[in-house]
């Protein structure tokens, strides 16, 4: 462990990119786990110490000291109380057009064949229809903008409509990392 909580929270909600920005994190060089596909593959424990931690009223990333980015599920859902916890930190919200979100999201919750059988029971309502879904995005969206419009240098927004070129110019400035190779292909996941 470095004794450093995490330094950059990746804060769109799921199918908005969070796959591609924790890839490419880690191609810059920065140890980021992807809190929804740890929990898929049964290593859910950061998951776990989070949600304890803000149960206890603790820091949410009280002993999460070995890592320097964390994305997807349940981080969108801390983002207000990270930011007031960890005043260095910065966000990245993953952007993908709502429209487009919703429907990657119920193809991956509703037409994964065997594999999604039983996903989401657990999950709100409102999470388990595509005008659901839809309304969640654009709601997480205004959520994040309204936050921190007095705070802009501590959000980037990162369209994944963008250029490779583009993306990878203000993620590196974002995260100061150096520029990677002219022509790195961002990875679309």
């Amino acid at each position: 462990e470095d004794g450093v909580p995490p330094r950059f929270f990746g804060i769109g909600t799921a199918k908005s990119g969070t796959n591609s920005l924790a890839k490419a994190l880690g191609m810059l060089g920065l140890d980021c786990r992807h809190c929804g596909t740890d929990v898929a593959a049964g290593r859910g424990e950061l998951v776990e110490i989070m949600e304890s931690n803000k149960e206890s009223g603790e820091p949410i990333c009280k002993g999460i000291t070995n890592v320097d980015a964390l994305v997807d599920y349940p981080i969108h859902q801390f983002y207000k109380e990270l930011a007031e916890q960890y005043p260095e930190a910065k966000f990245i919200l993953t952007y993908r057009p709502p429209h487009e979100l919703a429907m990657s999201w119920i193809r991956m919750i509703f037409f994964r064949g065997p594999r999604s059988q039983g996903v989401g029971e657990d999950w709100p309502d409102h999470t388990k229809t595509y005008s659901g879904f839809l309304q969640y995005a654009e709601d997480h969206i205004n959520d994040v903008l309204q936050f921190f419009s007095d705070k802009q240098d501590r959000l980037m927004i990162l369209d994944c409509r963008d250029s490779d070129q583009s993306i990878w110019r203000k993620l590196c400035a974002f995260t100061f990392r150096p520029s990677l190779k002219m022509g790195a292909k961002y990875p679309r996941a």
